[in-house]
């Protein structure tokens, strides 16, 4: 699940994971399997982004989100493959 922010306010990003964490956790049955959230915003000193993983709430940059979800793909690909 993706959670798109246009803000480099810490305070806004802030309730944007909030937010997105709400999503995943109210709607257990609508996921085949566990979900991650993912909070992409435009670069800023207000976060450190997080590099892909399998965990469950994590926050990347606007310039680095292709990037990030080919990786994050390509790797789920890989682990169902074997």
């Amino acid at each position: 699940m993706l959670e798109l922010k246009a803000t480099r306010s810490g305070s806004y990003l802030g309730s944007g994971l909030s937010q997105l964490l709400g999503y995943l956790k109210e709607w257990p049955d609508a996921w085949t399997t566990q979900p991650s959230g993912w909070l992409i915003a435009p670069a800023s000193s207000a976060y450190i982004a997080a590099h892909p993983s399998e965990d469950e709430l994590w926050i990347v940059s606007s310039d680095d989100v292709a990037g990030a979800a080919v990786e994050r793909f390509a790797s789920m690909a890989a682990a169902t493959a074997q």
